[in-house]
């Protein structure tokens, strides 16, 4: 099923996405790469985008036995120093026997705003490099031993202060996910479920009012506030803070390459209604993590 079709289902209140994630919520346990059956050859290539359909798998069955390829929730390891992924949702597809082919396409968030996804049909690390994930314990804690380094206030910039997923505690540590990407990856994925569970029941009460508000089609609003609120997150545990000037930035970007126009003539021709867009947005991004738990804000 597609990431917004996922989420769609959700739209109904928030105790369906509670059920929804129910299988996926289990105990912390050690790192492990994603299993490939025997008999089948697979990789994977970028489509470009930053969210939502960020890749697709190609499979092949080499076998004469049909073969059923489950990708669990997952971390995409970056390539080429490009976007790395968390994919929160398991997805599955049987592949017939008999050398047959088929693809999968692969619904995730980017952990990292400061990078760009690999291009277009750019083949990706093969799926046996990615990184099952499981929620982290509340046992669980930064260290050194790790690959966490201490942090100071000087490092969030004065804002997001990421939060222990369930002691509310500042994690006064900062972590560099290249370099350990097995030590991010339960994280991002433990946070990113809190972050799309608050973000779903917020929507579905109308308390985001961003312009992607559909009462039709909740999908887009809940996905685009999941996106930034997790590099609002990843952000601040990598001492790269994701600050409003910087949503500001790639908002412009995005629709002045969408109007085919520049981007400062856009922003003085619609400067009262676009810096009105980037306040109601960024008000939803600190909504949903200051309600999830997942930030602090200090003054």
């Amino acid at each position: 099923m597609q990431l917004l079709e996922h989420i769609h289902t959700l739209t109904f209140g928030v105790y369906k996405i509670v059920l929804l994630l129910a299988g996926f919520l289990s105990s912390n346990s050690a790192i492990a790469q994603i299993d490939i059956p025997e008999g089948i050859s697979i990789s994977a290539v970028s489509t470009g985008r930053t969210t939502g359909h960020i890749a697709t798998i190609l499979i092949e069955n080499k076998s004469d036995q049909k073969s059923d390829f489950v990708l669990p929730p997952c971390y995409i390891p970056s390539k080429k120093k490009h976007q790395p992924f968390i994919v929160p949702f398991s997805t599955s597809n049987i592949i017939k026997g008999g050398v047959s082919a088929d693809t999968m396409k692969v619904y995730g968030f980017c952990t990292d705003h400061t990078t760009e996804p690999l291009p277009r049909h750019e083949a990706l690390l093969t799926p046996d490099k990615w990184i099952k994930v499981n929620k982290v314990d509340a046992d669980w804690q930064a260290s050194t031993e790790n690959g966490w380094t201490f942090s100071t206030e000087d490092d969030h910039a004065g804002f997001a202060y990421p939060l222990h997923p369930y002691h509310k505690d500042t994690i006064w540590y900062k972590l560099d996910q290249y370099k350990y990407p097995n030590e991010a990856a339960d994280l991002f994925y433990t946070v990113i479920l809190k972050i799309i569970e608050v973000a779903n029941a917020l929507s579905n009460n109308r308390e985001l009012n961003t312009p992607y508000y559909n009462p039709n089609d909740l999908s887009k609003e809940i996905e685009s506030v999941t996106q930034h609120s997790l590099w609002i997150y990843t952000g601040a545990i990598a001492n790269t803070p994701y600050t409003s000037n910087r949503f500001e930035y790639r908002l412009l970007d995005q629709l002045a390459k969408a109007m085919d126009v520049d981007d400062e003539n856009l922003k003085t021709k619609y400067k009262d209604s676009f810096l009105e867009g980037v306040q109601t947005f960024w008000n939803a991004f600190l909504k949903t993590l200051l309600t999830a738990q997942t930030i602090d804000i200090k003054e």
